[in-house]
């Protein structure tokens, strides 16, 4: 994982807690469990995906071992972005056919905004359960095999003016 910055602090929120951000491009969805790998007991997740060829059992598997790696606040974003959102829900609704309820994890999609646009709300404006702050400082930005991605995200946290 690629540190972007160590204390992104919202513009919009100023008085909440800064993030430490990390770009983590993964070649595949499949490979995106062993690619994020967060050192903070909790941390938040964008997902830059084209899910329109990734399925809905992929991406539960993926859900259920995030969400057991400390997964508490997930956007995605990308073609297809509100099947990702909708799965992961429901992997965190259901666990072996079963209902669980897994608490204070937050979901978003932005299928109407540009990357850029998803990232700066996931900079500013996303934030854990309150419960879970203290725990919660790495912010995880996911472009899943696009390059194009990777340097936009690059590009947008730079001019954001973040160290």
């Amino acid at each position: 994982m690629e540190k972007l910055a160590d204390a992104a602090r919202s513009k919009v929120f100023p008085a909440r807690d800064s993030k430490v951000l990390y770009l983590c491009p993964c070649k595949s969805f499949d490979l995106l469990c062993e690619e994020i790998t967060p050192s903070s007991q909790k941390f938040g997740l964008l997902i830059a995906v084209d899910a329109r060829g990734v399925s809905n059992t992929q991406i539960w598997a993926a859900a259920e071992k995030l969400i057991a790696k400390g997964l508490v606040y997930l956007c995605a974003w990308g073609p297809d972005c509100e099947r990702v959102h909708d799965c992961f829900d429901e992997a965190m609704a259901l666990k072996d056919g079963r209902e669980i309820t897994v608490d204070n994890v937050i979901t978003a999609w932005h299928s109407r905004e540009t990357l850029s646009e998803a990232l700066c709300f996931f900079i500013n404006s996303a934030f854990p359960d309150q419960s879970l702050e203290e725990t919660c400082r790495e912010w995880i930005v996911t472009p899943i095999d696009n390059a194009e991605w990777q340097e936009t995200v690059r590009a947008d946290v730079a001019g954001m003016g973040y160290e």
